[in-house]
């Protein structure tokens, strides 16, 4: 009997086109991406190589220009209402809340969702009980990153995006982050992360894809990429790990992108 397979994302022979004043500019080239539900899944890639234009059809922030892309089996921009209340996107920075606490925040973001987590168990959960009660322009780097992730997971979501979520944390904060990440993983929560840190992606990530030109050019779990990479690296450099597979899957040398 052949297994089912419950995606998260999935996009098959997904394009898209912008109009510019030099023309037609496609972003996707026929993009094909199957995330799993219940795993940690990497999404790498130089800048500009098509990463947050795929996050944006995928949350219904953009349409596709063609093929067909689905989130928790749903249509993106059909089924916008229901796909938002299923996946979030972690904010960057949560501009012009200068004034209100963490806490505060957490209490708005929840508001609109049907059913939102306890804003309690995300404190416990990311060790922000020191500071949450602190006016946002009062806190760290490090602790403004774990309010911006406390947000993305305040709706109960099934799936969620994170934009580099460990920048600005020591590394023991980092360590905490992933432990957390993995506990939400073990609940079933599907986790995109998006990061430029391969020592995250590695040891965090159960599967990966490189995308590059708007196309997957890499696919498969760090270790299954990282063995695959060693055996076609050439040339005195020591090699690097996942650093070097992100390298060759991208056209371009660790020797190259050091010159």
């Amino acid at each position: 009997m052949p297994v089912t397979v419950n995606w998260g994302i999935s996009f098959q022979n997904v394009t898209k086109d912008y109009a510019t004043s030099k023309g037609i500019v496609r972003a996707l080239r026929g993009l094909d991406l199957e995330i799993p539900q219940g795993v940690i899944y990497g999404l790498l890639g130089p800048n500009g190589a098509g990463k947050t234009t795929a996050l944006e059809i995928a949350v219904g922030l953009r349409e596709a220009t063609g093929g067909l892309a689905r989130t928790m089996g749903l249509d993106p921009v059909r089924d916008n209402a229901e796909v938002r209340n299923r996946i979030s996107i972690q904010p960057q920075n949560a501009t012009g809340f200068d004034l209100l606490t963490g806490e505060e925040l957490l209490d708005i973001w929840s508001a609109l969702y049907p059913n939102p987590r306890p804003a309690e168990e995300l404190i416990r959960l990311l060790d922000m009980s020191g500071y949450i009660d602190r006016q946002l322009r009062r806190l760290s780097g490090g602790q403004r990153q774990r309010v911006n992730l406390a947000l993305a997971l305040i709706g109960g979501v099934n799936v969620t995006v994170l934009d580099e979520p460990s920048t600005g944390l020591d590394p023991m904060a980092r360590a905490d982050l992933w432990d957390a990440l993995r506990h939400l993983k073990q609940e079933g929560m599907t986790i995109i992360l998006s990061t430029h840190d391969m020592e995250e992606a590695e040891v965090l990530c159960d599967c990966l894809s490189i995308i590059d030109a708007g196309a997957v050019v890499a696919e498969g779990s760090p270790s299954e990429l990282i063995a695959d990479a060693e055996r076609r690296h050439q040339g005195p450099d020591r090699f690097r790990g996942l650093t070097d597979v992100f390298f060759q899957a991208a056209g371009r040398s660790f020797h190259q992108q050091n010159k």
